[in-house]
Order: C-alpha cells, then sequence, then structure tokens
C-alpha cells in the first residue's frame, strides 16, 4: 500500500502527463512553463485534488445527483481555471481546449484512483 507521499507523487505524474500529452495533441493547448514550473503545478493542482476537491463535493453531492455529475465537470474546470490563474503555464486558446484538458486530467486522475484502489 502506498503511503500518502507515494501516492501524491504518482497522482502529480498523472497530472503532469495528462498535461504534456493535452498540450502535444490538443490544439488551443500550449505549454509555456518550464518543466520545473509544469511540476510545481502538478503537485498542486494533485494537492487540491486529494484535500480540496472532496471536501467541495461532499458539500455540493445533491446538486451534482441532480444534474447527474455535470456539476462534477464543472467544479474540475474552476479548480483549473483558478490554479492556472496562480500558476500561468499553460495557453488557452478559448473554452473548448479548457473543457477537453479538464476532461484529460479527470480521466487520469479517475486512472490513477482506480488502479490505485485495486492494488
Amino acid at each position: 500500500m502506498l503511503r500518502f507521499s507515494g501516492r501524491l507523487v504518482l497522482l502529480a505524474a498523472s497530472n503532469a502527463l495528462a498535461l504534456y500529452f493535452s498540450s502535444r495533441y490538443i490544439p488551443g493547448i500550449q505549454l509555456v512553463g518550464e518543466t520545473k514550473e509544469i511540476i510545481i503545478f502538478s503537485f498542486v493542482l494533485a494537492l487540491i485534488n486529494y484535500f480540496l476537491k472532496p471536501l467541495i463535493e461532499f458539500i455540493l453531492k445533491p446538486f451534482i445527483w441532480l444534474t447527474l455529475g455535470i456539476l462534477s465537470l464543472i467544479i474540475n474546470i474552476v479548480i483549473l481555471k483558478v490554479s492556472l490563474y496562480y500558476f500561468p503555464i499553460i495557453i488557452l486558446a478559448g473554452t473548448t481546449p479548457l473543457i477537453l484538458l479538464t476532461i484529460i486530467i479527470s480521466l487520469a486522475n479517475t486512472l490513477f484512483a482506480f488502479f490505485y484502489k485495486n492494488k
């Protein structure tokens, strides 16, 4: 079983990989930060997803159910947008790249959580 720090490092690595592949294959997403900044951003995003996001989803659980999960996507978009405000390492050319980047990061985190729970 992974300890907290190991899980956080792997979650940050999955975030960094999602950012990298998104910037390579989705038009409208451009990484402008240095490698060190991207790693720091990935750790900050991992910390937010580990601590803050479950609390927000717990508070808004009835509304997430009412919207059939769409509110969860909106929560992820807001978290990513606020994180990018404080760490401007990515240039997004509109709303569509933001939504696609959010979906890819969410999928990477979901896959990580799935494989983590199975071990």
